[in-house]
């Protein structure tokens, strides 16, 4: 798999485990690692993807709460 193709996927699987994490509790209640562990990520590709879980809202990951 390439980096390209492997960013794209861990994009995709952290927003797939946020929407699963909204389901069980409210967003101020989620961690970044919380978000990393559901995903299967570290904590630490979580934030080459984003600066924290306040900004992902606004860059994507929000999406999933409209």
């Amino acid at each position: 798999m390439t980096i390209q193709k492997r960013k794209t996927t861990t994009k995709s699987d952290l927003k797939a485990a946020l929407t699963r994490l909204l389901k069980q509790k409210d967003f101020e209640a989620i961690s970044v690692s919380d978000i990393a562990k559901e995903a299967g990520i570290n904590r630490g590709t979580f934030y080459l993807h984003y600066v924290d879980k306040l900004p992902s809202r606004s860059t994507g990951l929000t999406i999933l709460l409209i």
